[in-house]
């Protein structure tokens, strides 16, 4: 500990901690959104590598038991710029792809729902237009 005098009295200036040892803790996923649709919760946590996952439960069913969904080929970016910047998760599967995206810059008339967290979107693989997806907002 290194203390200094002022005028005022005496303080403390820095504080040495011994080095911190290493904790299985650090190595636990970050929660990174946490929400529900109207048929589903969702749960996106990403690791320290990056990787992210994808976990959801249909409603009745523990969240203590396994989820009914769970995708751990994830991968976060980040879409717009500025105050527009928001967070999006990309999941897929051979037979789904899943969108999470934080709600991020729109219209007067055509912004989320109040309270809305993130939309999901759950579609086939390859379709890119997403004109057969399912889209619900997570609140």
């Amino acid at each position: 500990m290194w203390i200094n005098v002022t005028d005022k009295g005496y303080f403390v200036m820095t504080v040495n901690l011994p080095k911190a040892h290493h904790s299985s803790a650090a190595a636990t996923p970050t929660v990174a959104m946490a929400c529900h649709t109207d048929e589903l919760r969702v749960v996106v946590d990403v690791a320290q590598n990056g990787a992210a996952r994808f976990r959801a439960w249909k409603f009745g069913r523990s969240l203590p038991k396994s989820p009914d969904r769970e995708i751990d080929t994830g991968k976060e970016s980040f879409e717009g710029t500025g105050p527009c910047a928001h967070r999006v998760w990309a999941f897929q599967t051979d037979k789904e792809e899943m969108l999470l995206s934080e709600p991020g810059c729109y219209g007067d008339d055509d912004g989320p729902p109040p309270n809305a967290h993130a939309q999901l979107v759950i579609a086939d693989p390859g379709d890119v237009s997403h004109s057969r997806a399912k889209i619900a907002w997570c609140f």
